[in-house]
């Protein structure tokens, strides 16, 4: 994996889109107790990895960095 903080910010969106389909598919079913907590547990792991992926350190790249000059 590159030190490309494109591909970092890129992965944590993606990661911080599952938790929605996770909770949608938890709230429309009725799995297990056991299954709901491993599935609530995933969501915040999945939110917390998300955001430190996303999150942009001092100086770092942007998602506006890559857009045209208006």
């Amino acid at each position: 994996m590159t030190n490309d903080a494109r591909n970092a910010w890129q992965l944590g969106y993606v990661l911080m889109m599952l938790p929605v389909f996770i909770g949608m598919v938890l709230a429309l079913t009725d799995p297990p107790t056991w299954l709901q907590i491993t599935g609530v547990v995933v969501i915040l792991v999945l939110v917390f990895v998300g955001s430190r992926l996303m999150f942009r350190k001092r100086g770092g790249w942007r998602p506006s960095d890559t857009l045209p000059p208006q």
